[in-house]
Formats: structure tokens, C-alpha cells, sequence
């Protein structure tokens, strides 16, 4: 294999992939800049493996506790994809990797930890972290300015949100469904492009912060199944672009709500005297 200088692209799929390494597979050529190996059997990649070159890394489905050991230059990765990869502990420092768009490590279970320096990369638009179920803590992603799509639904641990420090323009959505979340930092209204929050299944959720009608790009907001939720907040402003909404109690200003869904409301008993106001719906 690493006399095949010139290979760009390599592409293994599960039952190949292993004969490989059982005949010596030890490292990579150096200029590989396309690397898809579904279920990858090692608990890391090789030491000798140079990632510079690298721009796409799609081992789905693998073995890997971690994925390399030390520092990399990273500098070409735009893509990481590690979904299904159960035994991934941990995700290295990725400091360097300063073009990294999309990362999706969905379904990885045994995922505790993320490196701080996911808030330093720019030009990130996509992380996926559904299903990680043993993931505690994030860091802060206000510094990610191209981050569009945060995706958390299913990390049944996950206690907490971190304050958004500074005006996020460009995340448009957010799913925390399946969260342990039991409340939002009033900060989330700096998300001021956010146009899709959903919080279905937030069985520990109890409120809303009161800034919750700041967010004026919102169009849906899911609420689903969130049974300890006491605190609506009051809708103090209009929310022009709001058309969709589970489980409200102050909706006289939400003047283009279209959709509104109550199933599953046990302990409902009465609707807002206000009810009324939405002509829109």
C-alpha cells in the first residue's frame, strides 16, 4: 500500500477492509486525501499515518477508542465521520483543523468527551452528535460563527447547555430532544437566526428562560412530551415568523401561528383566556 504513492482515494468496506490488515496493513499512503472504511477493527489508526493531505475521514460503523494518538496537522480536513462507532471514548484535539465543515459522530454510545477546540473552528456548519448517550457536558460553540445545525436529540445525559457568549448569526437549528436538559440559558436568545428549536422528550424540563420570545427568526419550536414543564414564558413581543408551536400558554402575540399540537398533555385543563387572538390558526 505505501508504494502506491500517488492513491487519492481509498474505500474499504467491512470484509476487505480486515483481509488488509490481517496481511500487514501498517499505514496509509501520504497523500490520501479520501479515506471510507466501514467498520474499522483497530482502536485507532496507524501512528505513522500523516493526516495533512487528508480531507474527508469516514470511518463509520468502527472499532476506534480513539482515533489518532497526538497532535496532527489537519489543515486540509473538511469532513469527519465516525456515526455507529460504539467504543469511541474520546475525540482528539482538533485545534488545527481550521477547514473542518461537518462532523457527524451520531450513535457513538460510549462518547464522553469533546475537545474545547470545537469553538475555534470557523468554517464548521454541521455537528451530529444524536444518540450519544453518555455524553455529559459540551463546550462553548459561540465562537463556531458558521455553525448552522447543532444536532444533541438523544443524549440522554446531557445536563446542560453552555451560555452563548456572544450573537450566533448563523445556527438555524437546534435539537435537544431526549435531553436531560432542565432548562435553556437565557443567552439563547444571542441564536438570532434560529428558525427550528425542538425539545420533545425533555421529561426533566421545568421552564423556558423569559427571553425566549427574542428569538425572532423562529418558525417551529417543538415542545412534545415535556411533562414537568410548569413555565411557559409570556410572549412580550410579537414573533412574526412563529407558525408552529407545541404546548403554549401565552399565544395572543404570536400572530402567524398557523399549527398548534396538544396531544399528550395529560394534566392540561384550560386554554389561555386569549385563545381567542390567533386568527391565524
Amino acid at each position: 500500500m505505501m508504494k502506491m504513492r500517488k492513491l487519492r482515494i481509498l474505500k474499504f468496506y467491512h470484509s476487505c477492509g480486515r483481509i488488509l490488515l490481517f496481511k500487514g496493513l501498517l499505514s496509509f499512503p501520504e497523500e490520501l486525501r479520501y479515506l471510507h472504511w466501514e467498520g474499522y477493527p483497530l482502536r485507532s489508526l496507524p501512528t505513522k499515518f500523516d493526516l495533512r493531505y487528508l480531507v474527508e475521514l469516514d470511518m463509520r460503523e468502527s472499532h476506534l477508542e480513539q482515533v489518532w494518538e497526538g497532535q496532527q496537522d489537519l489543515v486540509n480536513l473538511k469532513v469527519i465521520i465516525l456515526d455507529y462507532s460504539r467504543n469511541l471514548v474520546r475525540i482528539p484535539d482538533l485545534s488545527s483543523a481550521t477547514n473542518l465543515e461537518e462532523i457527524n459522530l451520531s450513535d457513538c454510545s460510549n462518547l464522553r468527551d469533546l475537545p474545547s477546540s470545537l469553538q475555534h473552528l470557523e468554517k464548521l456548519t454541521l455537528l451530529n452528535f444524536r444518540n450519544c448517550e453518555n455524553l455529559r457536558s459540551l463546550p462553548s460553540f459561540y465562537k463556531a460563527t458558521s455553525l448552522t445545525n447543532l444536532d444533541l436529540r438523544g443524549c440522554s445525559n446531557l445536563c446542560s447547555f453552555p451560555e452563548i457568549m456572544g450573537t450566533m448569526e448563523s445556527l438555524r437549528h437546534l435539537d435537544l430532544s431526549g435531553t436531560a436538559l432542565k432548562e435553556l440559558p437565557s443567552s439563547i436568545e444571542n441564536l438570532i437566526s434560529l428558525d427550528c428549536l425542538s425539545l420533545n422528550y425533555c421529561e426533566n424540563l421545568i421552564g423556558l428562560p423569559d427571553s425566549f420570545y427574542k428569538l425572532k427568526s423562529l418558525e417551529t419550536f417543538y415542545l412534545h412530551s415535556c411533562l414537568r414543564l410548569e413555565i411557559f414564558p409570556k410572549v412580550m413581543d410579537t414573533m412574526e415568523e412563529l407558525y408552529k408551536l407545541e404546548l403554549p400558554f401565552s399565544i395572543d402575540n404570536l400572530i402567524g401561528l398557523e399549527y398548534l399540537s396538544l396531544h399528550d398533555c395529560e394534566i392540561l385543563v384550560c386554554l389561555p383566556d386569549s385563545f381567542y387572538k390567533s386568527k391565524s390558526l
